[in-house]
């Protein structure tokens, strides 16, 4: 199956995030994006483009390696996906697109944001078995929200161009003692 409109149109559906859109009555009742990590990094071909491999994004992921004492291979044999989370309507390029990757040891989802093409670590999110992507903008960043395998959902905004988990969960958020210490946390919702 192929996308028959917007900016997908030449790459299969099942190589992509699968998207759909329904309506968040958490907060604000604002319309989400439901992402799904179905690509693995460490995959050739249609899985991985170039753009999302490059030698700025790899540094990232080194960086982030180095951040939180976990191997490089946490990065690579994970899933990821891309996903718009500005201000605005996606652009039409691709390479515009920021990244999510799920990271195998420790479940936390670090993000890859592109601000004017150049990817910029943009802070992570505790480990989630659903992350939605809402409408809702702070900071010229779209809101995520992530649910827990118990169905509790923590909230995550942009402060200072990286997420951070927001409200009364915020606390909570941060299970791994390494991303505590370098975490930002904002108790006020």
């Amino acid at each position: 199956m192929r996308w028959t409109h917007g900016p997908f149109t030449s790459v299969p559906y099942s190589n992509l995030c699968r998207i759909t859109r329904h309506t968040s009555f958490w907060r604000n009742k604002t319309m989400a994006n439901s992402i799904k990590f179905l690509r693995t990094f460490a995959e050739w071909g249609d899985q991985v483009r170039p753009f999302e491999r490059s030698d700025d994004v790899l540094r990232i992921l080194q960086d982030l390696t180095n951040d939180f004492g976990q191997t490089f291979g946490a990065y690579v044999g994970g899933k990821f996906t891309s996903v718009w989370l500005h201000e605005g309507d996606a652009p039409g390029s691709k390479e515009d697109l920021d990244l999510i990757f799920v990271n195998q040891s420790d479940g936390f989802l670090d993000i890859v944001l592109r601000r004017e093409g150049v990817p910029a670590d943009g802070g992570f999110l505790s480990p989630s078995a659903s992350v939605q992507v809402l409408d809702e903008i702070v900071d010229g960043l779209r809101v995520i929200v992530g649910t827990d395998e118990a169905g509790n959902k923590t909230r995550y905004e942009a402060i200072g161009g990286q997420y951070n988990a927001v409200g009364p969960a915020a606390t909570l958020a941060v299970t791994n003692p390494a991303r505590a210490r370098k975490r930002r946390v904002r108790t006020s919702a």
